[in-house]
């Protein structure tokens, strides 16, 4: 298969010739203008945007976007947070158009050729979707609202009439407000940081050159190998699922016998039943397995180090003070703001904050001072 054409916008770190003929007056006129011929031709000869929207690009997309919101809901329900899915998205989209293209052809339907700029707009649909499941609060805020949260919690002071119940009236709108104004904010973000001051944006070109890899003929054979690998471990953690549900839990035959408890592989003892009162146990979850290994290790590692500190140290540290004057009164039950649940939200809220403003602060200082010194240089 022939190679697709490559999209300027896939390459925000080369820059325009008009910037090279800025900086340097003494450019040949004729060179910088065969440059710009090219780069028309290369414009020209892409497909339109109606052309880039497919019927099979829309049931391809709906359908694996469907699949990865479920992947996002389960990491946000069990780790609070989900690492970014383009590289994957990108390759289950070239699959599922390749398959669709091939079935379509022996049936003798015709279909608009196969390119990068519908694989593109695929794996956009997908990352748009994961977007929508994470934004939207499907896993956290809208359920911290409905009245089956309130019924669970009864914690006193809470007013029932107060609850907001995540209705499709409710959130279809909310829904779209979330994605009408993140399209508004991308389109202006996109044309001042990316196309006038040419700012790096790696995980956007590592996507487009992942996609225009797949359509040359060494490419196409990477992605059948990936794709290989990619079927092998779904099959195992598939199955390991369905033998850690027969050995978790209610299932397990030592829980189930009377005065016996262990966990089971949901929630095993690794470091003793002490330890395991306060969590430390290991579920051999194989998501949250592969969840480590997308992270990069700075996450990981920091993770692991707020675990330690956390469930080692503070918390049981907090809980033996129970009772004592100036913390919380002994009793209050774990799962109670007045208790030890309090000190562990605002104690993270108050890291989670400080550290928020801080990359706010330093995002918005360093940008004005590349911008300024792009400006200094034309």
């Amino acid at each position: 298969m022939s190679e697709g054409p490559r999209d300027p916008a896939l390459e925000p770190l080369s820059p325009r010739p008009s910037t090279i003929a800025s900086k340097h007056p003494d450019v040949d006129h004729h060179e910088k203008g065969t440059a710009d011929d090219e780069i028309t031709a290369i414009i020209e000869s892409l497909p339109t945007w109606k052309d880039q929207l497919t019927v099979r690009g829309a049931l391809i997309g709906a359908g694996l976007g469907a699949v990865f919101c479920i992947v996002v809901h389960k990491l946000m329900l069990t780790a609070g947070l989900f690492p970014t899915f383009n590289t994957a998205a990108g390759l289950l989209s070239f699959v599922f158009l390749k398959a669709s293209s091939a079935f379509t052809t022996k049936l003798g339907i015709k279909q608009p050729v196969l390119g990068a700029q519908e694989n593109t707009v695929v794996q956009t649909f997908i990352i748009a979707c994961c977007n929508i499941a994470f934004s939207g609060g499907f896993s956290l805020q809208l359920n911290a609202l409905s009245y089956s949260t309130y019924k669970i919690l009864d914690m006193p002071g809470d007013n029932p009439k107060a609850t907001f119940e995540p209705t499709m009236s409710k959130t279809i709108p909310l829904l779209i407000c979330i994605s009408v104004i993140g399209v508004f904010t991308v389109v202006f973000l996109r044309k001042l940081f990316i196309i006038d001051y040419q700012l790096p944006y790696p995980s956007g070109a590592a996507t487009g050159v992942l996609i225009n890899g797949f359509y040359t003929p060494s490419g196409e054979d990477v992605a059948k190998r990936q794709i290989r690998v990619l079927g092998k471990w779904f099959s195992v953690s598939f199955l390991w699922g369905f033998f850690k549900w027969f050995f978790g839990g209610k299932h397990c035959p030592i829980c189930s016998t009377p005065g016996s408890s262990c966990g089971g592989f949901s929630s095993f003892p690794t470091f003793g039943l002490t330890a395991y009162k306060w969590s430390w146990n290991f579920d051999f979850q194989i998501n949250l397995i592969g969840t480590g290994m997308i992270c990069s290790h700075a996450v990981d590692w920091s993770m692991m180090l707020g675990a330690i500190i956390s469930w080692g140290v503070l918390w049981p540290y907090i809980d033996g003070k129970a009772g004592e004057e100036g913390w919380y009164p002994a009793g209050t039950p774990q799962s109670s703001m007045s208790g030890l649940y309090g000190y562990k939200i605002f104690i993270t809220l108050a890291i989670f904050m400080s550290d928020g403003l801080y990359n706010i602060v330093k995002v918005l200082l360093l940008s004005g001072l590349h911008m300024r010194a792009k400006q200094a240089e034309i």
